[in-house]
């Protein structure tokens, strides 16, 4: 007769779920983008976090979050949008939306203007515009 033992992690602290949110992020997107990704929460633009798993797509959205710990996301912040609430992302106020990659090709995306796109599938975040740093 054998016995096995699960362990859960000894730290289930607030704290130690956001290092988990920054290993994750930190482990796909390289420095520069991290700062850029920055840039972008701090400015309030529109971020999208795209990926085919709804798993990794939460977890992205959270570790956004968690790159601006201990600020506040005041702002929408949708971890997995559903196609019926597709119409969302064309909302004018800044988020953070998790799109899942299929609903890319929803004609109702063919008119939305993205901001800023972090892809977690390829390690890609993809920005048009720079946010304007006034002097």
């Amino acid at each position: 007769m054998s016995t096995n033992f699960t362990f859960l992690p000894s730290d289930l602290s607030p704290k130690a779920e956001i290092g988990r949110f920054h290993q994750f992020i930190f482990s796909i997107l390289r420095p520069n983008q991290i700062l850029h990704l920055l840039l972008h929460l701090l400015f309030g633009t529109k971020i999208f976090v795209t990926s085919c798993f709804t798993t990794q797509l939460c977890f992205g959205c959270f570790s956004c979050l968690a790159i601006l710990y201990p600020l506040n996301w005041p702002n929408i912040f949708i971890t997995a949008l559903p196609i019926h609430m597709i119409g969302t992302a064309g909302a004018p106020v800044p988020f953070i939306i998790g799109l899942p990659f299929n609903l890319f090709y929803q004609p109702e995306m063919m008119d939305i203007e993205i901001d800023s796109l972090i892809n977690l599938d390829f390690a890609n975040f993809v920005m048009p515009n720079e946010p304007i740093i006034d002097q």
